[in-house]
């Protein structure tokens, strides 16, 4: 074979030779290539032997990481910290719900529904605007738990900006669709559950409110429920209606735009209730009148309409309104349609109620919606006949329009009657004029083959056919060489029509990746579109179903494999030998070669081959194969026949034909034919009394990456063998057996391997002539049939998927190497994975239509494709841009997001295009700020460095450019694009931020502050503050106070020792505290805010309330008044300053109030740093330890450096140890592990250390300042309930932090949880003091001492926590610093 360099050259000293069968493997495991020390990005099963065939290498298990058929709900998308490790991208796309889309009054805007999230979409161009999420995936949730889906979106009768969102899990969210902020408030329904959802509205106590009414599942049935004071955390609620019917099924619930008249639908029940009065004092007083009848049809679609009529001139029949009359449109489940007019409540709900009936029947199946015209003088309807009907009422005239490109969902009718909005099921939405029909929008994600969230209307009722609820064969998509970003795949007349029989798709979708819009669609086989769509028995058409595409290597050619056969029902009455007959004479099988047009021209139809395999009849084409460096195709058919194709010129009697445009023209005929069929070992013996699957022939062919040689995998039942031919002469030159059993997926070559899939994977090591390695596929019934193998000749990697219940394990591995490179799971399965010819990565595509792109990070021709909203910035709604609609962006702007939030793979900033800058970049202040005001000038860094880190920023293209940019100092905590463009400039911090408390002060100047202080909390934990409010005189003050207690005598100090008493307050010894497991080179004293001794009684850990111990007043005059003073004044501001952390992570104020007591203690430390000298280290270059690498406990710390040494340091993400220096007039603030908590993880606390002096610069001083939380607090509350919920976009905010940045790389692990021996964070101070002063526990904590140790025993024999620099790192309580 030609051409065997291979990405990965193997070792001669562990190259391997083939073994003799029987004979024991006494060698070691092989160490892993230099290659691949990459860290495996995920799991791999336990190793295994193989029992199929002696010289096979030992076979790991590919398996996902949990077992279970709903291992969704516990999604972990895990990626390489490391640059160039592999990671897994955001999915993309996803699939529109069958729920009414909305327009907006103006016919700008229009909101769709996906699973998960809501989308707004410019309706004058198409364009996607912004994504808001609305339930994401919580993966602590139980095992089977899935997330909530959205059932119903409403716009608000009060703010038209605003929507109301309901989950399957009963909650409510009111979202503002305009802002990227999105959720404004929520609730959850009593019964924590939602059907429908409606919105009215109502003068309460004189003011009107809108009344959220929802139908919810009880315990015997169903309740609609009004919910108001929406303003509250807990609304107040009413029940209004119980029905007694199944809770299961189509629930449909309708209010009329004054909100006096509510309708509904559970099945074959309506029932329509009159609100009895407009005003009311409390919702308490709301009362609905209701009736309720059944209807001749269950009840798919519902609608109502007021009309105003003359008063009757009877005065015996007086209405509480004569004005109104209410009209009732119902669709059927059974094609029927209902209007009852002139419906109002008279009577009670058993009684008679006077109204007309009429009946409209045209669709065969259910009615999907159906809608009035804004006049009344229409109706207009859809089904799955994939037509919109317009019914005249006046006439009875109806109007089509038909063959549209899927069954028609949802119709929504404009505000002012001017427009069509239609939903059909191929995932797309138009918008149409009322006028012509004219489309004006079109909006359509991946229409390839889907699951269905929900229950299709058209299976309300017994039908004789029914489409399939999963995609159970992989959907063919292929990538031209001449352009990545375009997939081109296959897809179908809609989900019905797809899923219908043997998964019809005969049409081809082009979709580009960049801009996440379908470009066009054409039909690659023969199509049969009816008005209906159905056969006279009630049958689905079936059409011919794609198997196979691909492009050639110039990409100027493509081709395509298509079949159809007669279904089982055409053949039910014949007998087995007659059945097998008819279906092979009838067999069809289609070769179609295609010229590739330049743009978005269709492509050419240009040869067909009927029958490219055969032999009495038509053979099934087994797999498709391009040859990578020439045009040639390749053809494996079940006729166990080898085909080459190539390209001739097409001629008339002797002269080349020419095209319209003079270029010669092409016909495609077979170059070779390579039988292998007839190679078979004749010694085979084939179970025929197994299932008709494992007779069937199994091929797959691929070519080597040099295009001279062509691998074909072919055989019977459950073995085979692989070929190896020549494409020059077309000779088998070698023939490879037992590579693969069971069932054959996918053969495919990576020079110098091959990969064959089968029920095993295995690599085979073709020039070595050894099979590398072998891993075992878990058997799962049912879902093997989407296993797939795709390679990528860039990277020299290959991928594989595993179904596993309704989600995909998908592993990337090197072939050289049994270790994955990467192993994630998805949500969904996976039905398609190719990789593009001339980038690296893979391309996946699920069955929800969602694009997942897995990449090597350091490589730069790893595919591109289009990154969620958040991540390009392309979002802001709120920013105005010279009077023009700020809605609006340009067409290279428009992006796609996903559905599943549960996992957010961030790229990084660096990878945006800077062609796509249409303005200068903007930096905001406080990034500057920590290049400049890092240090005080002695101590800044050089001039060149500081530059390379400006023009670092500068060089990012930018995301906020024009008047969109930000203005320091006008800063908008409630502008989510201001929030946004914040997390979008992401590096590790490389200096610790200098803030300004006195901007704070200023309203002018306050929004400026919380936009640094964000920045501060989330990225780096640490900051500077400045102008805190304390005179400068009191600073020194206690500085010199401080100082000066070290010089008292050592008798004067040891009477106040810390060990003397048990509050843990007193002077402690040089080196007699423990940080990091190791010796803590200070002598220190301890203050606290003073408090009585605790009565008896009390909880042990109130012994940490208690009087200071002081030095005598004579030995140090106003030592005990100064720092009296001192923390009093720096107990109000930092609560001052705690009050702004809260508002700048969009917190109330007083957020953190409820941790503090009345009289909260909160605790102080001066410190001495010995230099090494005076430590006995004389060594210029020692390094010793001043204080262990730990994180602060509690909320925030406040250090006031008293000496001009360096010594205090910060870890950053990346786990570098960057310098925090003394700048006068500065605290330097830390942010505790008790902070992060409380903000679900917003406000990181970073990890620091202090090293002790250099020989001969003499002793460091410092005064941390400890802020107190209340010592009741409990774990379970504090983690819980906390200070609220954070909002969801701040979250998002510091999540993408983190992942833009690999991950969170730090020497001490985050352990403020509950769970625990603690269960109050008194007993957890109680025990980290303990263990820190083990001398003080001696005496007064022996008990606790001994389980402490006792534990860290444990620890270190079992899992020892070993930070970077290699030293044992738990977690320790209120160092110094």
């Amino acid at each position: 074979m030609a051409g065997t360099k291979g990405p990965q050259a193997v070792n001669d000293k562990a190259k391997k030779r083939k073994r003799d069968n029987g004979e024991a493997d006494s060698r070691p495991k092989r160490p892993k290539s230099s290659k691949n020390k990459k860290q495996v990005n995920g799991h791999v099963g336990p190793m295994e032997d193989s029992k199929a065939n002696a010289d096979v290498e030992p076979q790991a298990s590919l398996a996902p990481t949990r077992h279970s058929d709903k291992v969704a709900a516990n999604l972990t998308l895990q990626f390489n910290s490391d640059e160039a490790g592999w990671r897994v991208s955001k999915p993309m796309g996803g699939r529109m719900l069958d729920i009414d889309p909305i327009l907006t009054e103006d016919e700008k805007y229009l909101i769709l529904t996906y699973n998960t999230s809501i989308q707004i979409y410019s309706a004058a161009d198409s364009l996607l605007i912004r994504r808001i999420p609305i339930t994401t995936l919580d993966a602590s949730a139980p095992e089977g738990v899935l997330p909530a889906h959205i059932v119903a979106t409403r716009l608000s009768k009060k703010t038209s900006d605003n929507v109301w969102v309901a989950t399957s899990d009963g909650r409510i969210h009111l979202v503002n669709w305009s802002e990227n902020a999105g959720l404004i408030k929520s609730f959850q329904t009593k019964s924590k559950t939602a059907k429908a959802l409606a919105i009215g509205k109502a003068n309460v106590s004189r003011t009107e409110q809108e009344i959220v009414l929802v139908i919810e599942a009880g315990q015997y049935g169903l309740d609609v429920v009004a919910y108001s004071g929406l303003g509250d955390s807990v609304p107040v609620s009413k029940s209004l209606l119980h029905i007694q019917k199944p809770a299961n099924g189509l629930h449909l619930l309708e209010i009329s735009d004054c909100g006096r008249f509510l309708v509904g639908a559970v099945y074959d029940r309506l029932f329509v209730g009159r609100l009895t009065q407009q005003e009311i004092q409390a919702l308490d007083d709301i009362q609905f009148d209701f009736i309720g009848f059944d209807t001749p049809d269950l009840v798919s679609a519902l609608d109502l309409r007021l009309r105003k009529t003359k008063s009757s001139q009877n005065p015996k029949n007086k209405r509480l309104d004569p004005e109104d009359t209410l009209d009732i449109l119902v669709g059927g489940a059974r094609g029927a349609m209902y209007v009852y007019s002139d419906v109002l409540p008279h009577g009670k709900a058993t009684g008679r109620v006077p109204f007309q009936t009429q009946k409209f029947h045209w669709h065969r199946k259910a009615v999907h919606s159906a809608k009035w015209s804004r006049d009344g003088n229409y109706m207009i309807s859809g089904g799955s006949e994939n037509t919109l009907v317009l019914w005249q009422l006046d006439t009875g005239k109806k109007d089509f329009l038909p063959h549209l490109s899927g069954s028609v969902e949802n119709i929504v009718v404009s505000k002012k009657g001017s427009s069509y909005v239609i939903h059909l099921d191929d995932n797309s939405t138009m918008v149409v004029t009322t006028a012509e029909l004219r489309p004006i929008t079109y909006i359509a994600g991946i229409q390839s083959a889907t699951v269905d969230p929900l229950t299709s209307k058209d299976m309300l009722v017994h039908r004789v056919s029914s489409a399939d609820q999963d995609v159970k064969r992989p959907i063919p998509a292929a990538i031209s060489p001449l352009d990545s970003t375009k997939l081109h795949v296959c897809c179908g007349n809609g989900r019905q029509s797809i899923m219908t029989g043997n998964m019809s798709a005969p049409l081809l979708q082009s979709f580009d990746l960049e801009s996440f819009t379908s470009i066009s669609r054409q039909p690659l086989a023969r199509t049969q579109p009816t008005d209906v769509n159905i056969t006279n028995k009630g049958h689905a058409i079936e059409e011919p179903s794609i198997t196979h595409v691909a492009f050639s290597a110039d990409g100027k050619w493509f081709v395509s494999a298509d079949e159809w056969a007669p279904t089982s029902r055409d053949t039910e009455f014949l007998s087995s030998d007659e059945r097998d007959q008819f279906v092979r004479d009838r067999h069809e099988t289609y070769l179609k070669f295609w010229e590739v047009s330049d743009g978005a021209e269709p492509f050419a139809l240009v040869s067909r081959i009927n029958a490219p395999h055969s032999t009495q009849w038509s053979e099934t084409v087994l797999d498709l194969a391009s040859d990578p460096v020439s045009t040639r195709f390749g053809t494996i058919g079940s006729d166990g026949v080898v085909r080459l194709w190539q390209p001739r010129l097409r001629q008339q009697d002797g002269i080349v034909a020419k095209g319209a445009k003079g270029q010669d023209t092409y016909t495609w005929a077979c170059s070779h034919v390579i039988a292998i069929g007839n190679t078979l070992d004749q010694d085979t013996v084939v179970d025929l009394s197994d299932t008709e699957a494992s007779r069937d022939p199994q091929g797959s062919i691929a070519f080597s990456e040099d295009g001279s040689t062509l691998f074909a995998a072919f055989g019977l039942a459950d073995s085979g063998a692989v070929h190896v031919i020549d494409t020059t002469t077309g000779v088998i030159v070698k023939t490879l057996e037992g590579l693969w059993t069971g069932k054959l997926q996918k053969i495919r070559a990576l020079s110098p391997f091959i990969v064959v899939l089968s029920d095993e994977l295995r690599v085979y090591d073709v020039v070595g002539d050894e099979l590398r390695y072998g891993i075992v596929i878990p058997q799962i019934p049912n879902v093997n049939e989407l296993l797939q193998l795709a390679v990528d000749h860039k990277s020299g990697s290959f991928a594989v998927t595993l179904p596993v219940g309704d989600c995909s394990s998908i592993g990337v591995f090197d072939p050289a190497e049994a270790e994955p490179l990467l192993v994630c799971s998805t949500p969904h399965r996976i039905v398609s994975l190719l990789s593009a010819p001339n980038s690296s990565g893979f391309i996946a595509l699920d069955d929800a239509a969602q694009i997942w792109v897995l990449s090597e990070g350091s490589d730069p021709d790893s595919i591109i494709a289009a990154r969620p909203l958040q991540d390009l910035q392309l979002d802001d709604l709120s920013a105005g841009t010279n009077g023009q609609n700020p809605l609006l962006l340009d067409a290279e702007d428009a992006d796609m997001a996903s559905d599943n939030e549960e996992q957010d793979v961030s790229d990084d900033v660096s990878d945006v295009d800077m062609d796509d800058a249409v303005g200068p970049s903007v930096v905001p202040q406080h990034l500057l700020t920590d290049i400049f005001d890092a240090a005080p000038a002695f101590a800044a860094p050089s001039i060149e460095d500081m530059f390379y880190k400006v023009t670092g920023l500068l060089a990012s293209a930018p995301l906020v450019t024009g008047d969109e940019r930000i203005s320091p100092g006008v800063y908008d905590p409630t502008i989510p694009s201001q929030l946004s463009f914040l997390s979008s400039v992401v590096m590790s911090f490389t200096s610790v931020p200098v803030l300004d408390l006195e901007l704070a002060k200023n309203e002018a100047t306050k929004p400026e502050f919380l936009s640094q202080l964000r920045h501060a909390l989330m990225e780096v934990g640490f900051l500077y503050l400045k102008n805190v409010g304390i005179p400068d005189a009191l600073f020194q003050e206690v500085i010199a106070k401080g100082k000066a207690f070290f010089d008292l005598p050592p008798e004067e100090k040891l009477r106040i020792e810390m060990k003397n008493a048990s509050s843990f307050l007193g002077y402690s010894r040089l080196s007699a505290e423990i940080t990091a497991g190791e010796v803590d080179h200070r002598e220190q004293i301890d203050l606290s805010t003073e408090h009585p001794i605790p009565a008896p009684g009390s909880p042990l850990y109130h012994n940490l309330l208690a009087p200071n111990q002081w030095p005598a007043e004579d030995s140090l005059p106003g030592f005990r008044s100064t720092y009296t003073e001192y923390i009093k004044l720096m107990s109000v501001m930092s609560i001052n300053f705690t009050s702004h952390i809260a508002e700048a992570i969009q917190l109330p104020p007083d957020a953190f109030n409820k941790y503090f007591d009345a009289d909260q203690q909160h605790k102080l430390k001066i410190v001495k740093y010995p230099d090494a000298a005076e430590l006995g280290h004389a060594d210029a270059g020692a390094q010793l330890q001043g204080v262990g690498p730990h994180k602060d406990s509690m909320l925030t710390s406040y250090l006031l450096q008293a000496t001009s040494h360096r010594g205090l340091q910060v870890q950053n993400i990346r786990g570098e140890w960057i310098d925090c220096p003394p700048i006068p007039g500065t605290l330097v603030v830390a942010i505790g592990q008790g902070l992060e908590a409380l903000t679900q993880g917003v406000c990181v606390s970073t990890t620091h250390r202090v090293l002790s002096p250099a020989a001969g610069s003499g002793a460091r001083f410092s005064i941390p300042f400890f802020q107190g939380v209340k010592l009741d607090a409990e774990f379970e509350d504090l983690e819980t309930v906390g200070v609220g919920a954070v909002p969801e976009e701040v979250k998002a905010q510091r999540r993408r932090i983190v992942e833009q940045n690999g991950g969170r790389i730090d020497d001490v692990e985050f352990t403020f949880r509950r769970g625990g021996v603690a269960k109050t964070l008194g007993e957890a101070t109680l025990r980290n003091r303990v263990k820190s002063h083990p001398d003080v526990g001696e005496r007064w904590y022996p008990d606790i001492l001994r389980s402490i140790r006792d534990e860290q025993a444990r620890v270190k024999l079992s899992d020892v926590r070993i930070a970077s620099d290699g030293v044992e790192v738990p977690l320790t309580a209120l160092p110094a610093h």
